[in-house]
């Protein structure tokens, strides 16, 4: 994808879909950011961020909808989320900035791409102690 030349088709889980998707104004680099944040609350909360029975309530909920987290969700991963979720692709971070994110602070990214150590595994029971 060229930045002036935007992928018009709508594919993928709609739970996952960013709002410049399901408003048809096309995908970007930043429309596969957006789709991390989905991801990570399902797997911290066990429920998609807008879940809604219906698709068009679904679509309504992701255009304009309140993200609301479970309690135990902690700041550092809320933040994450609501960065990577932001409804405006402009406003959305690079990945560069996703891997400084304090979300990943204790990831070796360079370490990790030459193999030197294994992907780290999620404690969902002491998450705030095992962030990345």
């Amino acid at each position: 994808m060229e930045k002036g030349n935007l992928a018009m088709t709508m594919a993928g889980s709609p739970a996952y879909l960013p709002p410049e998707i399901v408003l048809k104004k096309g995908a970007s680099k930043a429309s596969d950011i957006y789709g991390i944040g989905p991801l990570l609350f399902e797997l911290l909360t066990g429920t998609t961020p807008y879940y809604c029975d219906d698709i068009d309530g679904l679509f309504q909920n992701i255009k304009s909808g309140k993200l609301s987290f479970p309690n135990y969700v902690t700041s550092t991963a809320k933040d994450f989320i609501i960065s990577v979720m932001n409804r405006d692709p402009a406003k959305r971070p690079q990945i560069t900035q996703i891997k400084r994110h304090s979300f990943f602070r204790k990831l070796d990214w360079e370490a990790l791409l030459a193999r030197r150590i294994r992907p780290p595994k999620l404690d969902f029971v002491n998450f705030e102690e095992t962030n990345f």
